[in-house]
């Protein structure tokens, strides 16, 4: 046995062997040495989209879908007032100081002939603004989408109706106004049923 560890074979093979422990040993160092940790990294988080911020990890933040709370309480009251005067036609003029002027423009009507009821906004007798529910399409700045759903008054035959409320904001600061400048069904647009 003691020949046999002399020999040239053996004293290559362990050479070799020797060789391939310490390249592993080197490297394992190296590698934890130099970062490899599972400590946080120094450096920023990183963007896979303009706008998006990643997390240590690289994962995107789970997506926060904006609530009713978000919704400034000016264009909450703008949207009120436009459902009670223009939709449910209880108040027009009121509604007029509330409309944006793109609005206004496809409508292509003057005061006076929006008063007349005859605009492009759908009819809905709407039980009033106080029964209706509403969620949050979408906030960006300077512009909310909402999806409202309303309650039509007893005896009108329809059912509760949903539709996408636009607004606007005009002005800065005080002077900030939520002005709505869309308003269209969900879907198809409802119809009376005939009995």
């Amino acid at each position: 046995m003691k020949d046999r560890l002399k020999s040239p074979g053996f004293v290559r093979a362990l050479t070799w062997v020797s060789a391939l422990v310490l390249i592993a040993g080197v490297a394992a160092v190296g590698t934890v040495w130099l970062g490899g940790d599972d400590s946080p990294s120094a450096s920023p988080p990183t963007s896979s989209e303009p706008g998006q911020t990643v997390d240590e990890f690289g994962e995107l933040p789970p997506e926060t879908k904006p609530s009713a709370d978000d919704v400034p309480a000016a264009a909450r009251k703008s949207a009120a007032i436009f459902i009670e005067g223009a939709v449910a036609r209880r108040n027009l003029a009121k509604a007029w100081t509330v409309t944006h002027p793109d609005l206004k423009r496809d409508c292509d009507c003057t005061l006076a002939e929006w008063k007349t009821g005859n605009i492009p906004v759908l009819f809905f007798p709407a039980l009033g603004a106080g029964a209706t529910g509403f969620g949050v399409n979408e906030i960006s700045p300077g512009r909310i989408v909402l999806e409202v759903l309303l309650y039509p008054k007893k005896g009108a035959g329809l059912n509760p109706t949903a539709f996408y409320l636009g607004l606007k904001s005009v002005g800065v600061g005080d002077n900030e106004k939520w002005l709505v400048d869309y308003f269209a069904p969900i879907g198809s647009p409802p119809v009376p049923s005939v009995g």
